[in-house]
């Protein structure tokens, strides 16, 4: 059995804490997660959103640090 691509309903209530759609949309926007109305009036959010906002890689995060630019290795003028 493989995953389905959304959020379930009962996925959807654990995640916000909220039963009413209303307030589950707005979690998921103040949190960043994009979420959609579907014309069922259920919220329809992407599994892949929720994971990459709640559960960052940290091969991602390391690919970040990389681009910082190393001030450290800049030496002071004289």
């Amino acid at each position: 059995m493989h995953e389905s691509l959304t959020l379930t309903q009962p996925e959807v209530r654990e995640a916000t804490g909220a039963i009413h759609r209303t307030k589950q949309m707005a979690w998921f926007l103040q949190n960043g997660i994009p979420a959609v109305l579907g014309v069922d009036g259920k919220v329809k959010v992407l599994r892949e959103a929720y994971r990459a906002k709640m559960m960052p890689s940290s091969a991602a995060t390391r690919a970040r640090a990389k681009t910082e630019p190393r001030l450290d290795l800049l030496k002071k003028a004289s």
